[in-house]
């Protein structure tokens, strides 16, 4: 729930049980003192909660960095004067005050904390020759020490906010709230309690529903809400999923070797190695000398004889 719905049940519950529980509201001490307690408590919180700036503590701390940030301004301003002054020595404490000014103009800018330490580097130097001359020639010890007094007045109002834990504003606004809840449930039980314990007293039972009808009414609300949350996470398109990774192709198929067409191969290794020329193998000679397939020229099967019978 939210922190104006929150203000605002505790709102409508105080105002309606009030009308509800009539002369309750006064006779009965318990119940008074939880209405009162509820009521102040959600007068504070809603304060806290629309602004934080009007939060008492925060406004202190306001008020007391404007009286140093004032301190200051005094300050720079009265030496500044003596510019116009006709006496040199008042002339050369403005030169050096001013050189000094140079060096922390701007302080009352800065923010809290920053300010502080500023400050303090401010006086320190205004301890140290020729700017400690300077303050006395121009009569200055006043406004220097309220520069010291604002500056030190801010310091230990920080360090007590600090211990109270009411810098911590969000946190501070969460207490608040816890708090407050259990008043608004002390406020409940002690009217439920009542209720059966006085059921003749019909004004207890008209402040239960009192609070039963508020609080069914925002229980309802809270339900719509979470149901809208609901549709809209579950419009809001899922995630794409991953594309998954490509697959390493296959190695490519080796090609079988081209073949002529019918299946015959272009180059043929022969089954013997070629002879060289004359190495052809001779023809057998046949005896006798056929005619039907013999050869042209036929060797004699007896060597010649010589003429004469040699």
């Amino acid at each position: 729930m939210q922190q104006m719905e929150f203000i605002t049940l505790l709102r409508e519950t105080t105002a309606d049980v009030e009308t509800a529980a009539g002369n309750l509201t006064t006779t009965d001490v318990p119940l008074k003192r939880y209405l009162k307690e509820t009521k102040d408590g959600t007068d504070h919180f809603e304060v806290v909660t629309r602004n934080p700036a009007k939060d008492p503590k925060t406004a202190e701390m306001k008020q007391k960095d404007n009286e140093r940030d004032k301190a200051v301004s005094r300050f720079m301003l009265k030496f500044q004067i003596a510019r116009l002054s006709d006496n040199a020595a008042e002339q050369t404490a403005y030169g050096n005050l001013q050189i000094l000014w140079e060096r922390h103009s701007g302080i009352q800018k800065l923010n809290f904390s920053n300010q502080t330490g500023a400050t303090d580097n401010l006086l320190n130097d205004l301890k140290k020759e020729p700017f400690a001359s300077a303050v006395t020639t121009l009569h200055l010890e006043t406004e220097v020490t309220g520069i010291r007094t604002t500056n030190d007045a801010f310091r230990t109002f920080m360090a007590s906010r600090r211990a109270s834990e009411a810098e911590a504003e969000e946190t501070h606004i969460i207490k608040m709230r816890r708090e407050l809840t259990d008043k608004y449930t002390s406020l409940c039980i002690y009217v439920m309690a009542m209720t059966d314990a006085y059921p003749a007293v019909p004004e207890w039972g008209k402040a239960l529903t009192a609070i039963n009808v508020i609080r069914k009414r925002y229980t309802e609300l809270l339900n719509r809400r979470a149901a809208a949350l609901k549709d809209d996470k579950d419009k809001k398109p899922k995630d794409p999923k991953q594309p998954k990774d490509p697959k390493a192709p296959k190695d490519p198929k080796q090609p079988k070797d081209p073949k002529k067409p019918g299946g015959g191969d272009d180059i043929h290794e022969p089954s013997e190695p070629p002879k060289k020329p004359g190495d052809t193998e001779q023809p057998t000679p046949k005896p006798g000398g056929g005619t039907s397939s013999g050869d042209d020229i036929h060797v004699p099967s007896e060597p010649p004889k010589k003429p004469d019978g040699q």
